[in-house]
């Protein structure tokens, strides 16, 4: 596989609708009214369990065995900010995240609801930095 950079999932769902690019890594968001109207074909989601919107797409690992990998949206904040500042966005988003108005909209998005203090966001943003980093170099992949 080539990588082909686009700036958004709108610039290169053209090319993957019209067959110039043979697929596509995105948000179920993006490619759910292309799956619906049967213009796509999804292969697999990523995430550790199937989505409840979906449960006869499989997930990625279930397809290619031991590829283990999600999608998720955060929060940031410029380097520097302090802590109390950064942990009272982290409760908010955390309430919001809580709320079943919210998960009710965003399961219905496709998406599980999940919010983390900022603590423990960095944990998860640190391991994913380290098991991809080390699948990057057993693959000999560099960044030129």
């Amino acid at each position: 596989m080539k990588h082909v950079p686009y700036s958004g999932s709108s610039q290169a769902m053209p090319d993957v609708l019209s067959g110039r690019v043979p697929l596509i890594f995105t948000t179920w968001t993006d490619i759910r009214p292309y799956h619906e109207s049967g213009d796509l074909k999804v292969i697999a989601l990523l995430g550790v369990n199937r989505l409840e919107a979906v449960p006869d797409i499989p997930t990625a690992g279930e397809t290619l065995k031991g590829f283990n990998t999600s999608a998720f949206n955060g929060l940031a904040a410029p380097t520097g900010t302090p802590k109390p500042v950064l942990d009272k966005l982290a409760e908010s988003v955390q309430t919001v995240v809580h709320s079943d108005t919210f998960k009710e909209r965003i399961r219905a998005l496709g998406s599980i609801p999940w919010g983390t203090s900022a603590d423990e966001t960095q944990a998860f943003l640190q391991a994913a930095y380290d098991k991809w980093q080390d699948v990057a170099k057993a693959a000999g992949i560099t960044i030129d």
